[in-house]
């Protein structure tokens, strides 16, 4: 998947965006390579991947495959605490 439809949130303070072209980024002076993400909003160096479920920009606590299932078109869900029960019930659900 594109980083441009990926969804992010500010753990800080709450901020979130789809893509990642608002979120600030610098080169990593510690290591020379990669970058640092920050908020924009706050400057604060705490952007998180964001839920994956419609509309929900809470941060991900788990990341599910669905075995060769596709689910709001991905194949592999990151998903907030509350997305991933709701997940894992639908599941169960179909299996029976």
């Amino acid at each position: 998947m594109s980083s441009k439809r990926k969804k992010h949130v500010c753990e800080e303070c709450g901020w979130h965006c789809v893509g990642d072209d608002k979120i600030l980024k610098a080169k990593d002076p510690f290591y020379g390579y990669g970058e640092l993400w920050a908020c924009p909003k706050c400057r604060e160096q705490s952007m998180v991947r964001a839920c994956d479920y419609p509309y929900c920009f809470r941060p991900t606590s788990s990341g599910i495959p669905l075995n060769g299932k596709v689910l709001f078109g991905k194949k592999y869900l990151r998903l907030c605490s509350e997305h991933a029960v709701w997940l894992d019930k639908k599941m169960k659900e179909e299996l029976g």
